[in-house]
């Protein structure tokens, strides 16, 4: 029970997720992890049938998505920039405020895909912890493209919003992009809020053709055409596994940053308290 994935797509992320919710239980039962979050991208489509997978196991589940969210408002329809950020459930205030956002980026945000701005963040974020998510975070985006002003305006407003309960996400992957952002938020280990996560796409390493293939189903291509992940590694890893790929693709972190990202993902998991659905929770049933 040494390290815990809170940054998972389940088969709800449509044509991108290929983790199937039995084979997920399995296999976080079998590293023996503590718990493990489903972060689908915009929505929660599979979060009951997450948690009724799970509701017997040692592992915990963890109710999370990955939302799209904007710089501007969620009403403007013209521009389709948007960014990646990692909200998960607390407790139960959290979960009704997950829904809350999750239904307002579909019936407020919509355009392309469901989205959320700041200012709706700012209403609905009590019971929620929030990481940075992946390099289509918006605090990426910004070292990315050289504002590392606007990195530390993002960071600091997300801070002020959620305090302790807002985390720095790096991952261990093989990318030139993952190794600019990583490098420059090592420098918040002083924080202690720095989070290791994978971004896990697919359960087994093997698995990344079918992964691969999803992806063409949705772009509608074949070949080497449309859309392809370049970074290969996006599977359940076990701890060594991931501070071995830390160590290897990213050494200038240095290793207190690596273990202290590491050792986070633990204390979050000690923050979420066990959600329960009852006659209370208004599951839709389809099929009559």
């Amino acid at each position: 029970m040494d390290f815990a994935h809170l940054h998972v797509h389940s088969v709800g992320s449509i044509l991108d997720g290929y983790c199937k919710l039995d084979k997920l239980r399995e296999k976080a039962e079998s590293l023996n992890h503590p718990a493990i979050a489903i972060t689908d991208h915009g929505n929660i489509f599979m979060a009951y049938k997450f948690w009724k997978e799970f509701k017997n196991s040692k592992v915990k589940p963890i109710l999370g998505q990955e939302f799209y969210i904007v710089k501007g408002s969620r009403k403007e329809k013209e521009s389709r920039e948007m960014y990646h950020l990692v909200l998960l459930a607390k407790n139960a205030e959290g979960w009704k405020n997950l829904c809350r956002l999750s239904s307002i980026a579909f019936t407020e945000g919509f355009y392309y895909k469901p989205r959320i701005d700041h200012e709706v963040l700012v209403r609905y974020n009590k019971g929620l912890i929030c990481m940075s998510a992946c390099l289509a975070g918006e605090v990426a985006q910004d070292i990315l493209a050289g504002k590392n002003e606007d990195a530390e305006q993002d960071i600091a407003f997300l801070q002020e919003l959620f305090q302790d309960d807002f985390y720095i996400e790096v991952m261990p992957h093989d990318s030139d992009d993952q190794r600019k952002v990583n490098t420059y938020l090592a420098r918040y280990v002083e924080w202690g809020n720095l989070v290791a996560t994978n971004d896990a796409h697919y359960i087994e390493a093997e698995d990344e053709p079918y992964h691969s293939f999803l992806l063409k189903i949705q772009t509608a291509s074949s070949g080497k055409q449309g859309l392809q992940f370049s970074i290969k590694d996006l599977f359940v890893k076990t701890r060594a596994q991931m501070k071995e790929s830390f160590l290897r693709y990213h050494p200038s972190m240095g290793e207190a940053s690596i273990e202290q990202a590491l050792d986070n993902t633990l204390k979050i998991v000690e923050k979420i308290e066990p959600m329960k659905f009852d006659a209370s929770h208004k599951v839709p049933v389809y099929g009559g």
